[in-house]
């Protein structure tokens, strides 16, 4: 496995502009004060988040390994990002947060491990 390198081309594309996209929606939100671009932010977040998540998971072919735990964290993340947008209940935050930050540390492990 050599992280990103090893998903497919439109697959690498998407995440690639996906989160271009979002840093400037953010930058847009901060510097305007736009909510618009504040929502459209967080929801891209949620949409980067499950895509990857499955993306990894398809990696992982059905066996326990490291980086299919990583897309699991990534799609519960993403999902609790909807829910938080739906709801704004705390707790959907920090399940955001949490599942996102050991997604991304057990992806990194595994690649990681890997090389």
């Amino acid at each position: 496995m050599s992280g990103i390198q090893s998903f497919p081309e439109p697959v690498r594309r998407a995440l690639i502009v996906g989160v271009i996209v979002y840093f400037a929606l953010v930058l847009v939100a901060i510097v305007t004060g736009s909510v618009l671009a504040d929502w459209l932010s967080l929801a891209l977040f949620g949409v980067i988040a499950v895509g990857l998540g499955v993306v990894l998971i398809r990696e992982a072919e059905g066996e326990r390994t490291p980086i299919r735990a990583a897309g699991i964290l990534l799609v519960v993340a993403g999902g609790a990002r909807f829910a938080w947008l739906a709801t704004r209940e705390g707790v959907f935050e920090t399940v955001t947060t949490i599942g996102v930050i050991f997604g991304i540390a057990i992806y990194a492990y595994a690649v990681y491990v890997a090389n």
